[in-house]
């Protein structure tokens, strides 16, 4: 071998080298700043919410409705960017499921109605009465790649209508291959920027970012969840008259629709008190103000834990029906802190378990994994959504959907 090929080999192995090392500094850099943006988001959209459950007059209740839906929206572009890192990384997994192809698109759909209303837009859904509708699969990925979709039809059309149509486009006696096409009356695209729309970080044209926004991450990321679930993605348009985004999608039937939907749905959240003491560990002042307000809201006894020492401590010597714990805090953290309560309750004669709910600004692949496997029952990421937040709450502890006062069950 000589010693230009060794000298090339060694290159090539530098290389890798620092791609590697390159691609951990990103991890471990986007693993932060969503931690840093989602824990002061938590606050902001909370706070909001709150605010719009009181009595306002048309005028506040506007401000505050815009706040919402910048956070909102602010929201959504964290999750592209994390969404599109973990894809190219190759850390995405698809949930495999149960549940009900029709409720899961139509339940996207639904959520941006108002988004349409607003605009004076005309938005049409339309599923075959005979669309084979039980299958297995990821739902949430699929209402992820429909709201992308009609999402944008809805911005870039002023007038007109926005359609959804849904068909089987393959079919067998195991699995089904679903083609959806969204046709909007919008501004359309011109011949040369159909190729490059699906790329990373595209818009239509420079001006597009500016008039419309967005990180042109959304489409990226719907072409990569088509491939992943063995379809594809396209564009068929005229500029300025419109245009056609279709994608299909494969799902292994299942036997039968499961009976809940796949849309969460706020008025299914019991709204009695729940009439427990909670035991919240939080080290951040505006997230600390909102836990208060919205446990007081649920009827809650709360005690505060401003790290992860005081909150072992309070455990040591009181009683708690449930624990809201944050991972990142000073002193000890979320995770050290849950595994030393576990060690404490071994300990105690009746050796309840405490369901502890973490409540984290980590949403990076694994996040979920490492809380279980601290010893936590659950996990609910922030910004969390209230309804969302509480329905763990109730079923973790144990408690009937209307709600009488309860003690904590076995986790």
């Amino acid at each position: 071998m000589s010693e230009r090929e060794d000298a090339l080999r060694q290159e090539i192995r530098e290389a890798r080298t620092g791609a590697d090392r390159a691609n951990a500094i990103k991890s471990q850099f986007l693993a932060t700043m969503s931690h840093e943006i989602r824990t002061p988001m938590n606050g902001v959209l909370g706070m909001a919410d709150l605010l719009a459950q009181t009595k306002l007059d048309e005028r506040q209740y506007r401000f505050v409705a815009n706040i919402q839906r910048s956070a909102h929206a602010l929201l959504g572009i964290i999750n592209d960017i994390l969404d599109f890192s973990k894809i190219e990384a190759g850390k995405l997994e698809l949930d495999v499921v149960d549940f009900d192809l029709r409720d899961a698109i139509e339940g996207a759909v639904e959520l941006l109605a108002d988004s349409a209303h607003r605009k004076g837009l005309e938005l049409i859904t339309s599923l075959p009465p005979g669309l084979h509708s039980a299958v297995v699969g990821d739902p949430g990925r699929l209402q992820q790649i429909v709201t992308n979709l009609v999402g944008n039809a809805i911005k870039f059309t002023s007038h007109g209508e926005v359609s959804i149509e849904v068909d089987s486009l393959r079919e067998t006696a195991d699995d089904i291959t679903v083609i959806c096409a969204v046709r909007d009356t919008g501004v359309g695209l011109p011949p040369e920027v159909r190729e490059r729309v699906f790329d990373a970080f595209q818009q239509a044209d420079g001006s597009a970012t500016r008039k419309f926004g967005g990180s042109g991450l959304g489409l990226a990321i719907v072409k990569q969840l088509t491939a992943m679930m063995e379809g594809e993605v396209g564009v068929e348009s005229i500029d300025g008259k419109g245009c056609t985004f279709w994608f299909s999608v494969r799902f292994r039937k299942a036997d039968s629709s499961p009976a809940g939907s796949a849309r969460f749905d706020m008025r299914s959240v019991p709204t009695a008190d729940l009439g427990v003491r909670v035991l919240l560990a939080e080290d951040n002042p505006l997230n600390q103000e909102l836990m208060f307000d919205l446990m007081e809201a649920w009827g809650c006894d709360v005690d505060l834990a401003r790290n992860g020492l005081e909150a072992i401590e309070k455990f040591s010597r009181e009683r708690y029906d449930i624990v809201l714990m944050d991972c990142q805090m000073p002193e000890l953290d979320g995770y050290q802190a849950t595994r030393r309560i576990r060690e404490l309750e071994t300990t105690r004669e009746d050796h309840e378990v405490v369901p502890i709910i973490a409540l984290t600004a980590n949403a990076m692949e694994g996040d979920r994994e490492r809380c279980i496997d601290a010893g936590m029952t659950d996990f609910v990421s922030k910004p969390f959504d209230h309804g969302r937040l509480r329905s763990v709450m109730v079923r973790c502890i144990g408690l009937p959907d209307s709600s009488a006062p309860a003690q904590a069950s076995s986790a």
